[in-house]
């Protein structure tokens, strides 16, 4: 058993012999990722799984520290801010309280060839890039000029208009005050790229939306064949200032067929949201 200070504790995957039978293989982290075994007699970590040129990768993570939480808030608010010629419109974006930086879900197909990514840090990049369209307040009215932008909105609690009420009664205004989406409620669906050899480097894929779902049921639905891998694993979540909670993770299944992938936002809140 894997000790849960190990990133990759608590994935469901079958034995290497098992495994063997429908042609797939674990995949070990690196020795030099693993420098206690053969210290305490461990066997390597297991990162993942291969099956028909497939390498599906899952591990877990720490809770953020401090300097990759800074880090991460200067991307938010360069991937958030609007350059152009006549002045810069900089927008102050808060990571979640619980980040874990580290966790991670990867899908590389031939090599490289096709590589899905699932990462906290993807996640909150797109949340952030969706400010973009989210404009500064208007100073006269305090609210929001845009107010839903794929997905990512600008949401108010009761707390918030009392305190806008106060103001208001005190004749307060902020000027060009930015409000963000504290939900935190990505637009986030994975990342895809496709290196090529015609091309330089990996190119970033664009999602389409489908007039129907092309998830073949009877196939994912097989309980004649079993799950080889399956993982749980949490990238961010909040308690929205103690407005309720949010939990972004990923799920992934591992069949000898198919696999299936299903990223959830959680999201509840203890008082009225507008």
């Amino acid at each position: 058993y894997l000790k849960m200070s190990n990133p990759y504790y608590n994935r469901h995957q079958l034995s290497p012999e098992k495994l063997k039978s429908y042609d797939a293989f674990p995949i070990y982290v690196p020795i030099d990722q693993n420098k206690k075994v053969g210290e305490s007699g461990e066997a390597p970590a297991v990162a993942g799984i291969e099956i028909r040129n497939w390498k599906i990768k899952s591990g877990k993570s720490r809770i953020s520290s401090e300097s990759e939480c800074d880090l991460l808030a200067r991307q938010l608010q360069e991937a958030a801010t609007i350059f152009d010629e006549t002045k810069t419109n900089t927008k102050r974006l808060n990571p979640p309280e619980i980040v874990y930086f580290h966790a991670f879900l990867t899908l590389n197909y031939s090599d490289g060839g096709f590589i899905f990514s699932f990462t906290a840090r993807e996640a909150l990049l797109e949340w952030a890039d969706a400010h973009k369209y989210l404009l500064c307040s208007n100073p006269s009215t305090n609210e929001s000029i845009c107010n839903d932008y794929r997905g990512v909105s600008i949401k108010k609690s009761v707390d918030a208009k009392l305190w806008k009420s106060k103001n208001d009664h005190l004749n307060i205004r902020v000027k060009d005050e930015f409000n963000y989406d504290w939900t935190y409620s990505t637009p986030f669906v994975g990342a895809a790229s496709i290196n090529s050899s015609t091309t330089n480097g990996a190119t970033t894929t664009t999602w389409q939306e489908r007039d129907k779902s092309g998830i073949n049921m009877a196939m994912l639905t097989d309980k004649s064949e079993p799950i080889l891998m399956y993982d749980d694993i949490l990238l961010y979540e909040d308690d929205m200032h103690d407005n309720g909670d949010v939990q972004l993770s990923v799920k992934i299944r591992v069949m000898p067929k198919c696999f299936y992938i299903l990223m959830r936002l959680f999201f509840a809140s203890r008082s009225r949201v507008d």
